[in-house]
C-alpha cells in the first residue's frame, strides 16, 4: 500500500544529506581558494622574525664558509695566543661552527645568539658544546670577568643599534688583558656577494665591473634565491633577501645594518676603555675591503 508520510520522510532526508555534501564540498573548495590565495601572498619577515627554523635550516646552504671560520681561528692563535687555557664568547653564533671548530682545537667556548631556532641548529650540530640564546645588549647576560675573548664576527657588530651598550658589556664580562675581536668593513668597497652566488671564489668579480655588484642569485632545488644590499647615505644598510618556492611563496626578508663609520665604531670601543691592538686586513683571503680588529681590554 502506498504510504505517502514515509515517502515525504525519506524525501527530506535525501534533502538533507544532499544537502550536508553541497556544504562540505563547498568548504573543500573554499580551503583549496584559501590555499591557492596564500601562494600568491608576500611573507615579510624583519629584524629578529627573520631567523626562525626555515632561515637556521639553510643558514649555512648560503653562507657557510669553512676556510674563513679556519682562517679566524689562526687570527686569535697568532696575534692573541689564544690557546687551551682561555675561555672564547662568540657573539651571534649562528649554527656554531666556530664554537665546533675551537673544540678540535681543545679551546673552551661559548656561543650566544638571539635566536632560539639558530640556537637549536648548533646544539645539534655540536650536542656536547655549550650554547645560549640571549641579546648581548643585556648587561646581566653574563658575569663580570668571565671571558678571556670574545669575538662578533660576519657583521654582527652591524645588526646592534647601540654599539655602546655592547662594548660596555663586552668590557664587563672580559677577564682584564681580554681581547674583543671584531669583524668590521669598508662599507663603500666590500663585497656584498654571497658565496654561494659566485663559484669563481679565488676571483673578485668587483675587480672587472665599472659598479659595485650588490645582487646574488642561487638556485637551490626547493626554491630560487636573490639577495640585494642597499647603503643609504646616513649609513643605514639594507640586505634584503627573496626566496621565491616552486609552489609560488614568496618569502623576503629585510635585514637592517647599522652602519657607522669603522672609525666611528672603533672610537665607540675606545671610549668603553678599550685599546686598540691590531687590525688583519682580510683581502688576502678574498674578503676585500673586510678587516678583523683586536681590542684589548685596558686595565689601567
Amino acid at each position: 500500500m502506498f504510504n505517502l508520510k514515509k515517502l515525504l520522510a525519506n524525501k527530506w532526508l535525501i534533502i538533507l544529506v544532499v544537502l550536508f555534501i553541497l556544504l562540505f564540498l563547498n568548504k573543500c573548495y573554499e580551503s583549496s581558494y584559501e590555499g591557492m590565495e596564500n601562494k600568491e601572498k608576500k611573507f615579510i619577515y624583519k629584524n629578529n622574525d627573520i631567523y626562525d627554523k626555515f632561515y637556521a635550516s639553510i643558514y649555512d646552504d648560503l653562507l657557510d664558509d669553512e676556510m674563513k671560520v679556519y682562517q679566524e681561528i689562526g687570527i686569535l692563535k697568532e696575534l692573541t695566543k689564544l690557546n687551551e687555557n682561555d675561555y672564547l664568547l662568540d657573539v651571534g653564533s649562528g649554527t656554531g661552527h666556530l664554537v665546533g671548530m675551537l673544540k678540535e682545537e681543545k679551546i673552551k667556548a661559548l656561543g650566544v645568539d638571539k635566536s632560539i631556532d639558530m640556537i637549536k641548529i648548533s646544539s645539534n650540530n655540536y650536542p656536547e658544546l655549550d650554547f645560549k640564546q640571549g641579546k648581548v645588549q643585556d648587561p646581566f647576560l653574563f658575569p663580570r670577568d668571565k671571558f678571556t675573548h670574545i669575538t662578533a664576527f660576519y657583521f654582527t657588530i652591524y645588526y646592534l643599534k647601540d654599539k655602546k651598550q655592547f662594548f660596555e658589556n663586552s668590557y664587563s664580562w672580559l677577564k682584564p688583558n681580554g681581547y674583543l675581536v671584531i669583524h668590521l668593513v669598508d662599507r663603500l668597497k666590500f663585497d656584498p656577494i654571497l658565496n654561494s652566488a659566485d663559484p669563481l671564489t679565488l676571483i673578485n668579480p668587483q675587480d672587472y665591473s665599472e659598479k659595485r655588484l650588490t645582487k646574488s642569485v642561487v638556485v637551490f632545488d626547493k626554491f630560487e634565491y636573490f639577495s640585494n644590499f642597499n647603503l643609504e647615505e646616513k649609513g643605514t644598510a639594507y640586505f634584503n633577501e627573496k626566496f621565491k618556492f616552486k609552489n609560488g611563496d614568496v618569502r623576503i626578508n629585510q635585514h637592517e645594518l647599522f652602519m657607522e663609520d669603522r672609525r666611528h665604531i672603533l672610537d665607540l670601543a675606545i671610549e668603553c676603555g678599550f685599546t686598540s691592538y691590531k687590525y688583519v686586513d682580510l683581502s688576502e683571503i678574498n674578503y676585500n675591503g673586510q678587516y678583523i680588529y683586536i681590542l684589548k681590554k685596558n686595565t689601567q
